[in-house]
């Protein structure tokens, strides 16, 4: 059978890996042909006997694919096949990363940055089209084709709150902001929110290593300033108190033994300054939170229709019941929406369509609680291997997924899935992929002695 040579199989995967990451942020369509495209090559490269002495070295290999095969299991006793069969489509690049990057017979630490790299390119290109894209449209006097808040009666409640605000914050910020890569604002704030954890990282060796100021470190430090911008004008709630986690405890890690307290906790207060004045400044963000304050103070009255959080409380207490209902093998692959919707209709709540918006939960609810553990695990585990060795970049990225994790299905969407699937996968078996590395080398033949 054909192979491919090691030298155009590593050129291979890097560049459909970096394309894969390229073209997440902007279309579905294209990924999702890239990502065929990835098992083709993982297919042509052989190797098989070294694939299966790799995968036999690394368990986690197999634990996580082992919770895609979970998703097949629940196929069996689902009764909407049909969905089922779409839910194993959407999650399998929950397969095809661990088995691809897990078992590649390649080099991978050569990859990784590159493919880091693609997608922060592929995210500030999204970030000025949606921008360029908002400012035109205000411009024409286009109407905004989405809420700027979520629901017809809250983008009431927006614009009457807000009578003196100027019409353009309607097109620069939450969805219509995204509208021309068409994108959920939570999701391409995680990916900012990573792009920012990564460029700091960089810029964190740049500066232990001690090198001077040149054009590349300024080009991040802009990335680094444009993104934070951006990712306020995106307007989400759990982004934004994330991104003030990370301004609070990467300074923190990062210097804490470098800056006298007195510094330390002056750099600190003035990042929080300037956020404060961020969230003050900007209309949206503003009437996001207070919405969700004043929801919690004074329920939901008729000048204050339900914000996000308030039917997220009603839909995660819909979810307690389901969980209930099936603790331990869930509903089936396919059914978990058709639960939800029998559970809206008999509590008479106008939530149809609307998932568990909990990861976590929707796993419960669709597989059983043991599922839910095991999904905890592949946080828990590996973020306790990357607090040992201090691997900042890849314990960042799990709690970054997992806080997004608590308000957001995450792995219900395809820019969900790909982006756990991709950089878990990329991240975990860069660094502890490494005792597989001697398998890597081709063994040399014994020399033949001469009688």
């Amino acid at each position: 059978m054909y192979q491919l040579s090691p030298i155009n199989v590593k050129r291979f995967y890097t560049v459909t890996l970096c394309l894969i990451a390229f073209t997440l942020p902007l279309s579905v369509s294209y990924n999702s042909m890239l990502l065929i495209v990835l098992a083709l090559v993982w297919i042509a490269e052989g190797r098989w006997g070294r694939k299966w002495e790799i995968a036999r070295s690394n368990r986690w290999v197999f634990l996580f694919s082992f919770f895609f095969i979970w998703h097949v299991a629940g196929l069996a006793y689902s009764q909407d096949i049909a969905e089922g069969l779409h839910e194993l489509e959407k999650k399998a690049s929950l397969l095809l990363f661990p088995l691809v990057l897990g078992t590649a017979t390649i080099q991978r630490r050569g990859i990784t940055i590159k493919v880091i790299w693609s997608f922060v390119a592929a995210n500030f290109l999204a970030a000025v089209a949606c921008l360029v894209g908002g400012l035109y449209r205000y411009s024409k006097g286009i109407p905004p084709s989405s809420s700027v808040y979520g629901g017809h009666d809250a983008t009431l409640a927006f614009r009457k709150a807000h009578t003196q605000t100027s019409a353009i914050w309607e097109y620069i910020t939450y969805t219509e902001l995204t509208t021309p890569v068409k994108i959920h604002p939570t999701y391409f704030s995680l990916y900012i929110l990573f792009s920012l954890v990564f460029l700091f990282y960089t810029l964190l060796k740049s500066y232990r290593a001690q090198e001077k100021m040149d054009w590349k470190k300024g080009g991040m430090v802009f990335l680094l300033l444009f993104f934070s911008g951006f990712l306020f004008l995106l307007s989400s709630r759990i982004a934004i108190v994330m991104y003030v986690l990370c301004l609070i405890s990467m300074p923190v890690a990062v210097f804490y033994k470098r800056l006298n307290k007195v510094k330390l906790i002056a750099l600190i207060a003035s990042l929080i300054l300037v956020t404060s004045i961020l969230v003050a400044q900007i209309p949206v963000v503003q009437h996001r939170f207070l919405s969700d304050l004043k929801m919690f103070t004074e329920g939901t009255v008729a000048d204050n229709p339900g914000t996000g959080m308030y039917q997220r409380l009603n839909i995660w207490r819909t979810s307690v019941t389901l969980i209930k209902a099936e603790p331990l093998t869930g509903v089936g692959t396919g059914d978990a929406q058709l639960a939800f919707d029998a559970e809206y209709a008999r509590l008479c709540l106008e939530l149809c369509g609307l998932n568990a918006h909990n990861q976590f939960l929707q796993t419960a609810i669709t597989l059983g609680l043991p599922a839910m553990l095991l999904l905890l695990l592949f946080f828990i585990v590996p973020f306790r291997f990357a607090l040992r060795d201090r691997d900042i970049l890849y314990a960042y990225f799990l709690l970054l997924v997992f806080t997004a994790s608590l308000t957001e299905a995450m792995l219900q969407r395809h820019k969900g899935i790909v982006f756990y699937a991709l950089f878990n996968a990329l991240l975990f078996f860069y660094k502890y992929g490494s005792k597989t590395e001697e398998l890597l080398e081709e063994k040399p033949e014994p020399k033949k002695e001469l009688h």
